[in-house]
């Protein structure tokens, strides 16, 4: 026979077990809510992070009046160079990250045949001498997305008289790129396929030929590595760079001809 005790019990222990279930419906959709609350809010700042613009990112533009200025200024620089070098003297080679950033942007219309030099969905590209490492920068298309990406570079010469220049890392907009992901990509670049290099500075050709030649994943952790040896076209004189000094908007030189 049941008695009266049990049916409230029954009773209570259905209230009870309806009200855990609604709890644990509760929770569970407040924490699928605050998931998908931290997802979105994540994805807004990447989306804010990669689409930055950082504050070292002030491209150059050459207005038509000035192209006769910039060219003689970069004619004057080359002389520079290559009369230090014909003296036999060590001598100091100084430049300014504004000059060299208004020599690119005004490249093609001083040098026509600089045109494919840079690849069509990289825009407004320009450096940086911050200390003790270079940054080149520019503007990139990528599927429609127009961001900031930098390259940030080391140089130094090395114990046994071997240049090295390494990628130290890459940026997009304020977020950093893992290298590893850049490998074939980024060295397809710097090979410049389909280029002829006969129509490329020499340092660039040289550099060009070396990724060509090489491992991808190799060039990005060791570096990229030659003789400290040069030679200056005009007259075909040999010359080495003694030192590096890079900060302050400046990179300087130290050029011993041999």
């Amino acid at each position: 026979m049941r008695r009266p005790g049990d049916d409230n019990c029954r009773q209570n222990a259905i209230v009870s077990e309806r009200r855990q279930k609604g709890t644990r419906r509760k929770w569970i959709v407040r924490t699928l809510l605050g998931v998908a609350v931290a997802i979105v809010a994540a994805l807004v700042v990447l989306w804010m992070v990669v689409h930055h613009i950082p504050g070292w990112y002030q491209p150059v533009y050459v207005p038509e009046v000035r192209l006769d200025e910039v060219r003689a200024d970069a004619t004057r620089s080359y002389s520079r160079f290559g009369d230090g070098v014909a003296r036999h003297k060590t001598f100091e080679f100084t430049l300014d990250e504004h000059q060299v950033s208004e020599w690119i942007a005004a490249r093609e219309r001083i040098w026509p045949e600089s045109g494919g030099w840079v690849p069509p969905w990289v825009n407004d590209p320009l450096v940086r001498f911050q200390e003790q490492r270079i940054l080149v920068g520019a503007r990139v298309d990528l599927d429609g997305h127009q961001l900031i990406a930098g390259a940030y570079l080391s140089i130094e010469v090395g114990s046994d008289d071997i240049l090295v220049v390494r990628l130290e890392r890459v940026t997009v907009g304020s977020l950093p790129v893992p290298l590893g992901l850049l490998a074939h990509p980024l060295v397809r670049l710097l090979r410049m396929e389909g280029h002829d290099l006969d129509f490329v500075p020499a340092p660039v050709a040289d550099s060009a030929q070396y990724f060509r030649n090489s491992e991808p994943v190799a060039v990005l952790s060791e570096g990229l590595r030659r003789a400290n040896r040069f030679i200056w076209e005009n007259g075909r004189r040999p010359y080495r760079i003694e030192a590096i000094k890079i900060g302050d908007g400046k990179l300087t030189l130290t050029i011993e001809p041999l």
